[in-house]
């Protein structure tokens, strides 16, 4: 039904590199690829939200603590 990313996590001293963004668009691509959404929840004070927005994703709901966020096929990757 859906792909969730349970825990993603670059060291500090290899962030800033692509990594995280190249990670990510695999997972997005397998998701393309079975055609179903691909969910993740993020902490709200945690930069990686602008990578996850920049690279498709929206925000689905909201926590005390936590962002929720999901990037669905339209057909387009």
């Amino acid at each position: 039904e859906e792909l969730f990313i349970a825990r993603f996590e670059v060291l500090p001293e290899f962030q800033n590199r692509g990594i995280g963004s190249t990670i990510i668009q695999r997972a997005i691509d397998q998701a393309a690829a079975a055609q179903k959404p691909l969910r993740l929840q993020v902490f709200k004070i945690n930069p990686a939200r602008r990578l996850y927005a920049r690279l498709g994703f929206v925000e689905t709901a909201e926590k005390e603590t936590h962002i929720q966020m999901e990037w669905i096929n339209n057909g387009i990757t």
